[in-house]
Order: structure tokens, then C-alpha cells, then sequence
């Protein structure tokens, strides 16, 4: 096989003569992919060009979509985050709309709390379980009962950002 057919087969596998042998690798030689171009029919040629433009436009955007996409999320950032720590719920629970979802989830929440500092408190209790219990209030809920979020994730960011640095 001649390295003027292998050539032409690497320039109809990949758009342009991207995969060109290994000499035009290491050091692009753009005359050389131009050569396997011409030597192709002008169907090929469209197909192979086409191709490349259609895979150029494709990369190009995605990529803008996806930075797109990165700056609204980077923008909404603040508003995604204190939605999923449930402040919406809790701000709101007089509506009529989001009380019924608010409530129950408050209620959840402090049922936990209450039965872990139940828990802690037992003097008779197992030592294992109070100390489990304790670090578990420590870890995921603000340290008083007034400051409880609707969700476990609010209520853990709640604990870090109230917690004394060590």
C-alpha cells in the first residue's frame, strides 16, 4: 500500500485530514491534506468537508450552550441554594399555597430534633447512643429549636454556618 493511498483513506476516515500519517501528526501540513482532498471525487469532498463543519459547529456549540448554561446556573447560584435549604418554604408558610408543604416538613424536622436531644438528655441512657445523638444534633441542626428550616440540607447548612469554628 502506498503512503499516498493510506493518506487519502485517513483523510476520508476523519474530516480535513485530521488523521494524516504520522509525519503531518507531529507537524500539521495542511498542503498535504489539501493534496488527499483533491485527489478525492467532489462528492466526497462535500461529504468530508460538510462533515467537518457540521463536527465544528457542533463542538462550537456545545460549548456555548454549556457556558451558556454555566453563567445562568452561576447567576441563579444564591436563589438554587437557598431553595433547596427550604428558606422559601419557611418564609412563606402563611400561603395558602405552600403551607401545605411547609408544614408537614417543619413538623418532620422538628420530630428529629426533639428526639435526638431527647436522646441526649437521657441520663439513664446508653452512653454510645447520648454521644451519637449529640454529635448528630451537632452536625445537622441549628443549635435552638426556633431556627429550624424545612429541609435536612437547610437545617445541616444552618448547623455549619451557626457552629463555633474549632
Amino acid at each position: 500500500m502506498s503512503p499516498g493511498f493510506s493518506a487519502a483513506i485517513h483523510c476520508r476516515i476523519l474530516p480535513a485530514g485530521f488523521l494524516c500519517p504520522p509525519r503531518t501528526v507531529a507537524y500539521p501540513d495542511w498542503s498535504h491534506a489539501a493534496r488527499c482532498l483533491r485527489s478525492l471525487s467532489d462528492g466526497s469532498r462535500i461529504l468530508i468537508l460538510g462533515g467537518a463543519g457540521l463536527l465544528l459547529g457542533l463542538l462550537l456549540l456545545g460549548r456555548g450552550a454549556g457556558l451558556l448554561l454555566g453563567l445562568l446556573l452561576l447567576g441563579l447560584n444564591w436563589q438554587i441554594f437557598r431553595a433547596f435549604e427550604g428558606y422559601p418554604l419557611a418564609e412563606r408558610k402563611r400561603s395558602k399555597l405552600l403551607k401545605p408543604v411547609s408544614a408537614p416538613l417543619l413538623r418532620l424536622q422538628r420530630r428529629r430534633f426533639d428526639c435526638l436531644v431527647a436522646i441526649r438528655d437521657d441520663v439513664k441512657g446508653d452512653d454510645v447512643n447520648r454521644a451519637n445523638a449529640a454529635w448528630r444534633l451537632d452536625r445537622e441542626f441549628p443549635p435552638n429549636r426556633a431556627q429550624l428550616l424545612p429541609t435536612r440540607f437547610g437545617n445541616a447548612v444552618m448547623a455549619f454556618e451557626t457552629a463555633a469554628m474549632p
